[in-house]
């Protein structure tokens, strides 16, 4: 036995973990140094130039642009470049002069969320204002790499990633492209709350929302304000009934939009729905909607509005701060 009483056993296992270590970093940080040493001596002169000259610059040389592609959330395949004509690669076209430009790249040792801004002026119709503002754009799988635009075999990819935050103002756009790391982040498997961690309607929940009980159909009477109007066709409804579900636009210059909803009154036979954020298109008289019931995730509301306390995924008699 060793001395230290952890037995023969525990070196060979910190020494696997430590390898398992190495090799998670290597594939979460998809950096031009981690590439160097996997492409020739000969291509790496030509892709990634001097030593002297930063790795990500836009041009290395006058040979090598930077380009960015991205993979929607509905699987549509864009391509850009901050070249001065079509490249292509891949099977995918990178579009020149898009007004796309990215920064440096930034990496860090510690498995924190890397991320490089890569902006781009709204100039192309291969991205429009829609698709970003109805969110087709969010999580995106993208890549960046430097090509040699003379003979695009020679390609070093520089990162790996998805599309996180964008910023949307009157000309340019601004998008954050996350890192491989990003997913280290997130929560896995179930928190100890009081309120329930299903969603309504799916498997863990049963709730069947296409009950006539639990979805109905309307339109527009009036619109109050950006994100709010009067229904018709929700009369037999009791008030709150909607609160906290889903509205999806079957007429009017939003439809095939979800929506969610914040509030649903009822006073004097007038209905009004406000929802959580206005919608992309104006709202209209006349627009239909289909709508669905909402659910607070709370115990009680799972009872009494539901019947489905059995399914209640939550842990209502948790302590809490009053407890």
């Amino acid at each position: 036995m060793s001395g230290n009483g952890n037995g023969p056993g525990v070196a060979p296992i910190w020494g696997i973990v430590f390898a398992l270590m190495l090799i998670m970093f290597a594939l979460l940080t998809g950096t031009e140094a981690g590439m160097s040493n996997l492409i020739s001596a000969s291509v790496q002169r030509r892709v990634v130039g001097s030593a002297t000259r930063k790795s990500v610059l836009l041009y290395m040389a006058d040979k090598v642009a930077d380009n960015g592609s991205g993979t929607r959330s509905d699987g549509e395949v864009l391509g850009f470049t901050d070249h001065d004509r079509v490249l292509s690669f891949g099977g995918t076209d990178f579009e020149p002069e898009s007004g796309f430009t990215a920064s440096e790249i930034r990496g860090g040792a510690d498995l924190a969320v890397d991320s490089q801004d890569a902006k781009r002026v709204l100039t192309s119709d291969r991205i429009t204002e829609t698709d970003i503002i109805d969110g087709r754009w969010d999580n995106a799988l993208a890549e960046v790499c430097r090509v040699n635009w003379r003979a695009t075999g020679q390609r070093v990819l520089l990162r790996r990633g998805s599309i996180g935050e964008m910023q949307r103002g009157r000309v340019a756009l601004v998008a954050e492209m996350r890192s491989l790391a990003h997913v280290l982040g997130q929560t896995v498997g179930r928190a100890y709350q009081g309120t329930y961690d299903a969603a309504l309607g799916d498997r863990r929940c049963g709730i069947d929302l296409d009950d006539p009980v639990y979805s109905a159909t309307g339109a527009v009477e009036d619109a109050i304000r950006d994100r709010a109007f009067t229904a018709i066709g929700l009369g037999t409804y009791a008030t709150r009934w909607f609160a906290f579900g889903y509205l999806e636009w079957t007429a009017g210059a939003n439809t095939g939009r979800p929506a969610e909803v914040m509030l649903h009154e009822k006073a004097s036979d007038v209905v009004t729905i406000t929802l959580l954020e206005a919608p992309v298109r104006p709202i209209s008289g006349g627009d239909g909607f289909t709508i669905r019931a909402g659910c607070d995730k709370r115990s009680a509301t799972c009872a009494a509005k539901f019947a489905n306390i059995l399914n209640f995924r939550g842990f209502p008699h948790i302590p809490g701060r009053t407890r």
